[in-house]
């Protein structure tokens, strides 16, 4: 594995008042060269944004902190293609059949485009894929010693 594919629910952590003392650890502990981000996790913050009201005070605020987001992780997005949307289809196909259950198609392309990019899928929601074959970390639980990155 080269690197770790952080999902939304560890970035929003990490933006939050008082983040998880071991998350935090954890990606202070990394080379930034080895996180990526998925367009997916922008997606998610710009459909937040563009729920809330316009007169919202917090809105320019947010906005302001996506960007930053963006252009902190520049040439580390990772994008849908053809094979992540394909291999997320027969993954989860596969998974509903072990567990009964359907992965959250979120979650479920996240650890799609994880396994394409040869990257664990760092999230607390692990749980929600269980049966796709993606290898996932839980900065909350997991110790990081044993997934070697590089």
């Amino acid at each position: 594995m080269k690197g770790w594919l952080v999902d939304t629910d560890v970035i929003a952590d990490l933006c939050s008042a008082t983040p998880n003392r071991k998350v935090r650890k954890w990606i202070e502990g990394q080379p930034e060269s080895r996180l990526f981000l998925s367009v997916l996790t922008l997606g998610e913050y710009w459909r937040s944004i563009e729920r809330m009201e316009f007169g919202d005070a917090r809105r320019p605020v947010l906005e302001r902190a996506v960007d930053a987001l963006g252009r902190r992780f520049e040439g580390r997005v990772l994008s849908l293609t053809d094979g992540v949307v394909l291999r997320w289809g027969a993954k989860s196909g596969a998974a509903t059949q072990i567990t009964g259950a359907p992965p959250l198609v979120l979650v479920g392309l996240q650890a799609a485009l994880a396994m394409e990019n040869g990257l664990y899928l760092a999230t607390g929601l692990g749980w929600q894929v269980t049966g796709m074959g993606a290898q996932v970390f839980d900065p909350w639980k997991d110790d990081p010693a044993g997934f070697g990155v590089g």
